[in-house]
């Protein structure tokens, strides 16, 4: 990203998609956020809404809509496209896959078709993929003891994973097919400040660290999962765009630790300071 350049950020709102922002305006990018929410905490928190229009603007719009999202391109015109927008959550995936296959799915292929038609096009465009979409992530790692390749089968079994696979298939085909700066980002379960997913591991670890809420294990705690810290994210986002710009058109790629960690060795230190675990 260039001083005075402008990026798109869909999902601008969420976790990952604020400090995103954050660190695009921290580089002298204009950005221009889209979101349905109707509150931002987290841009709030890092101070996104305190922002000039001419470093941060922010439209509530959707990617359900593909007249709606051609505008927004047509509005941007941004150098730079970040698609986070769609549907984060397993449970909400699993109980609503209509929506959720709308949201991940079809508000992908929107926004590539609007980066598509759009004149100029953007000069590199990186979809948020999941590494959920490689299916059972805990068997796996137990039996081949080794992160996953982009290699890899996408074998997700259940209704988010299964989203994210059609997004991470629709951008790599839209750069396969049409040349589109495009690709598709399969990161690890994002943690750090801002964090709003109080049910997750790290941020309720926190809170009954605090004293806030008790902490219950589901199972024997050794159960295991990649971890990222939202920073080495949103680095891997930035570098996405810039191997997009660069040629790797309708890739993937995958950010995360060489090895997973379980409950169990991520609540050990706050164990030892009192954490109290039932």
């Amino acid at each position: 990203m260039r001083l005075g350049e402008t990026a798109l950020v869909t999902g601008c709102a969420g976790f990952i998609g604020s400090h995103l922002v954050r660190a695009l305006v921290d580089q002298g990018c204009r950005v221009v956020g889209v979101d349905l929410a109707t509150h931002a905490p987290c841009l709030r928190v890092l101070g996104l809404l305190d922002e000039p229009p001419e470093r941060f603007v922010l439209w509530k719009r959707t990617v359900l809509d593909e007249a709606n999202i051609d505008m927004t391109l047509r509005d941007a015109r941004p150098d730079w496209v970040f698609h986070l927008a769609g549907q984060s959550h397993i449970n909400a995936s699993q109980t609503a896959p209509v929506r959720a296959f709308a949201l991940n799915v079809m508000g992908t292929v929107h926004l590539l078709e609007a980066c598509r038609h759009a004149d100029p096009r953007p000069k590199a465009i990186v979809v948020a993929s999941s590494n959920h979409a490689y299916g059972d992530l805990h068997a796996f790692h137990r039996t081949e003891h080794r992160p996953f390749t982009e290699d890899d089968p996408l074998a997700q079994p259940d209704m988010y994973g299964a989203s994210k696979a059609g997004a991470d298939l629709a951008a790599r085909a839209y750069g396969k097919s049409y040349g589109l700066p495009v690709i598709a980002l399969r990161h690890a379960n994002g943690y750090g400040p801002c964090d709003p997913h109080e049910s997750h591991l790290i941020p309720a670890a926190i809170l009954a660290r605090s004293g806030t809420t008790p902490l219950t294990l589901r199972g024997d705690g050794s159960a295991k999962k990649d971890y990222l810290f939202v920073d080495d994210v949103v680095a891997a986002y930035l570098r996405c765009a810039e191997l997009a710009e660069c040629g790797a058109h309708g890739e993937a790629f995958n950010a995360g630790p060489d090895t997973p960690a379980s409950v169990v060795e991520i609540l050990n230190a706050l164990v030892e300071t009192g954490c109290g675990v039932t």
